[in-house]
């Protein structure tokens, strides 16, 4: 590992080892004032690591096939952070203060048992990718149409997704929006998917099935 012999390294890959638990030394340096990118997938963790809001240069937390339920609500410590993957987890809750990330530029939350998002996910004014693909989301913020610079929103198999925010035909026109294979009624959809064709339509581009 890199890290721990090169003095200028900024990356900590601790991926594919079957980890249970992660050792605490993340408050520690060089760590806390070096690591930008930090590589944990593919392990059997059930929390993440302690002390990980001391990290003040991380850029990317990949966290990807664990066993995560829950999330720190010190994420929104993590100013510098503008990647975070955790798919493949167990997550059934997002803190409100992940809306705090105001750098974030990709969530990638797929295949996780989320119900809802928090309303100040609509606070991440960088956003550009929000993958939620294969949750059982039952609604979506209202006020998502805010995030002026998404250009990925990924609603896929969501089930027991029933209904869409009133304004998401607001969202930027270089998103493209996923809702296949959820439970939005097929009228509604291929509404939705018609208007993109449109001569005034300025909206994102909708891609619907069932």
């Amino acid at each position: 590992m890199d890290f721990f012999h090169n003095s200028q390294a900024e990356n900590l890959s601790l991926s594919d080892l079957n980890l249970t638990s992660f050792p605490d030394i993340l408050d520690k340096e060089p760590f806390a004032s070096k690591l930008c990118n930090l590589f944990l997938s593919n392990n059997r963790l059930t929390s993440f690591p302690k002390h990980i809001d001391q990290l003040q240069r991380l850029s990317q937390l990949t966290l990807s096939h664990n066993l995560l339920t829950s999330i720190p609500e010190q994420i929104d410590k993590l100013q510098c952070l503008v990647f975070l993957f955790l798919d493949h987890n167990y997550l059934t809750e997002l803190p409100e203060q992940i809306g705090n990330l105001g750098n974030l530029r990709s969530l990638h939350l797929a295949h996780n048992l989320l119900t809802s998002l928090p309303n100040s996910i609509t606070k991440l004014q960088s956003l550009t990718e929000l993958t939620v693909s294969k949750n059982k989301l039952t609604r979506l913020p209202e006020e998502i149409k805010t995030l002026e610079k998404l250009t990925l929103l990924n609603l896929q198999n969501n089930r027991d997704l029933r209904s869409l925010p009133r304004d998401l035909h607001e969202l930027p026109k270089s998103c493209c929006v996923y809702i296949k294979e959820t439970g939005i009624p097929q009228d509604v959809g291929t509404k939705l998917q018609q208007s993109y064709y449109t001569k005034k339509y300025q909206g994102p581009k909708i891609f619907f099935s069932r």
